[in-house]
């Protein structure tokens, strides 16, 4: 294997890419058939730096991704028949995937594969007397995803970093759906009305029998008689990011490297872009984005759509499979046309709603239930 070399395609999909290299992590040489806009764009050097890999082992082969005698005449100048190459044709346009398969079919000594997207499943389309597809068994850590797709974790040292255990998250949620927390509200509209209450915080006693809520959920402050800004924040939200990190994390055996609370991410080079993520998780090399979101309302309104359109905006930065959820734990509207508007943009956006009742529309699914599916 130490002569083998790995021909990989670079198109804006690079998860794949990354897969394949991990998978194939005894090679030490690399072919990487590009373009000047995919380099424009550094998608080959967030592979680079996902796989850790030193740039010296590489070979850029820039193309014209619609010239297929340019993408093969140009694989004859760094190529011979005394090597081995394992190639992936995943990426690219049609031109280029199609271009490498016929030049390391006729070239001999080469492997060729495919990779789905999905389950973590790899096609072999050369030779023809190979198994036709396997599960690829490297698996991708979070950072590792987001790394291939130019995103870095700001708060890296924070993440997993929780202010309560999961069994005091599960309290509150207890609470909560059970209506026992409808004081929230009340503290939300307090401190966000005025600046400073909601850069300071405020006195427990400022609020009528805050004190005696605030004990009868178990939520004991650090400074007595005060809650400061993170505290107004974890009892007004927060708090429901933990849970279901808590209960994904416990449910799926997850360890740290596979699953994060309040990431802070920005897209390599591109200044002004941070985006703050609830919870994310990969599983079987997918990526899951839960958004939590304690009530969905406004003043009597539902505002789930404004929250469908955007996390479908920001999903797009992570490739094209990752799956996208809204945790919520307000009941959806009783109204048949504001049900049918909400289904309907959950299913255009593929987006599913994750809460606490059981299923009233497509793409809505209760949180319970949902964990059990990654069992089977």
């Amino acid at each position: 294997m130490q002569k083998a070399t790995l021909v990989t395609i670079i198109s804006d999909q690079t998860i794949q890419s990354v897969q394949f290299i991990k998978e194939n992590n005894g090679i030490h040489n690399f072919i990487f058939v590009t373009t000047e806009k995919m380099e424009s764009k550094g998608c080959s050097d967030w592979i680079i730096k996902a796989c850790g890999l030193n740039e010296d082992s590489i070979t850029r082969l820039k193309v014209n991704e619609f010239d297929l005698d340019d993408i093969q005449s140009k694989l004859l100048t760094v190529t011979d028949n005394k090597n081995e190459y394992l190639v992936n044709i995943t990426g690219g346009t049609k031109i280029m995937s199609f271009g490498v398969k016929d030049f390391f079919e006729k070239l001999g000594n080469s492997k060729i594969f495919y990779l789905t997207g999905i389950n973590s499943t790899s096609i072999c389309l050369f030779p023809t007397n190979q198994k036709d597809s396997f599960k690829l068994n490297y698996k991708i850590s979070l950072s590792e995803y987001l790394n291939s797709y130019g995103i870095n974790i700001l708060n890296a040292e924070k993440i997993n970093n929780l202010v309560k255990e999961s069994n005091k998250t599960a309290i509150l949620y207890e609470n909560f759906t059970n209506d026992k927390m409808k004081f929230v509200s009340v503290v939300r509209d307090y401190y966000q009305e005025d600046k400073k209450r909601k850069e300071k915080g405020f006195g427990i006693d400022e609020i009528s029998d805050l004190d005696t809520d605030l004990k009868s959920i178990g939520f004991i402050p650090k400074t007595a008689g005060k809650l400061d800004k993170k505290e107004l924040e974890y009892i007004t939200g927060k708090w429901l990011e933990e849970y279901v990190y808590n209960l994904v994390k416990e449910n799926l055996g997850l360890s740290d490297e596979f699953i994060g609370i309040g990431l802070l991410l920005q897209k390599d080079s591109v200044a002004n872009t941070n985006n703050d993520f609830d919870v994310m998780f990969i599983w079987n090399n997918e990526l899951y984005i839960i958004e939590c979101k304690t009530s969905h309302y406004v003043s009597s309104k539902s505002n789930l759509t404004d929250y469908i359109y955007k996390l479908d905006a920001l999903r797009k930065d992570f490739g094209i499979f990752p799956k996208a959820y809204i945790m919520t734990l307000s009941n959806l509207p009783v109204r048949k046309n504001e049900l049918d508007q909400i289904q309907s943009r959950l299913k255009f956006h593929n987006i599913h709603l994750l809460t606490h009742q059981e299923s009233l529309i497509k793409n809505q699914e209760n949180l319970q239930n949902w964990l059990q599916i990654f069992k089977k």
